[in-house]
């Protein structure tokens, strides 16, 4: 994570500090918010994820190709089923996989978009366990659905990871 780290989310830095990577973060993103497709623009300011349940993900090494499905929202904007499709990864590390494998639930905290120097585009995301994924790929598709609160709740999530 660049901005959204560890230290932010548990409060361990000062105000001023906490507020200055908001910020930073915030002019980042209007500084390439032009050279995102529109899924991302969406994902980057309108689909909040922080506090989102991932149910289930689903690496294809052989496919490149990242699936994360969970449950996002809250009660006062409501709740929705997303899942978010990385196609032609560029970079990804599947033990990063293997490190949230056997949490007993796995929560997003944060998550940043930003782009590479070769015009790749990056996730990173900020999981309730501390660890920390980043996934850099090409494309990118998402399916969204309308979800009821009941289907916010803590479970272990599926991850199955296919090397072929």
């Amino acid at each position: 994570m660049k901005y959204f780290t560890e230290d932010w989310h548990t409060g361990k830095l000062t105000d001023s500090q906490t507020n200055k990577s908001l910020k930073e973060y915030s002019q980042h993103l209007d500084t390439i918010y032009n050279d995102l497709p529109f899924v991302l623009k969406a994902l980057s300011r309108n689909l909040p994820l922080h506090d989102g349940r991932i149910l289930s993900v689903c690496y294809h090494s052989s496919n490149r190709k990242l699936v994360l499905n969970g449950i996002f929202g809250d009660l006062e904007i409501g709740y929705f089923s997303l899942r978010i499709s990385y196609l032609e990864l560029f970079s990804f590390e599947s033990n990063y996989l293997e490190a949230i494998k056997e949490k007993p639930f796995l929560e997003i905290l944060s998550d940043e978009i930003d782009i590479t120097v070769d015009s790749q585009y990056l996730h990173r995301i900020l999981f309730s366990s501390y660890d920390e994924i980043e996934i850099q790929f090409s494309s990118l598709s998402i399916e969204l659905s309308e979800a009821d609160s009941k289907d916010y709740k803590k479970q272990k999530p599926k991850i199955d990871i296919i090397r072929t």
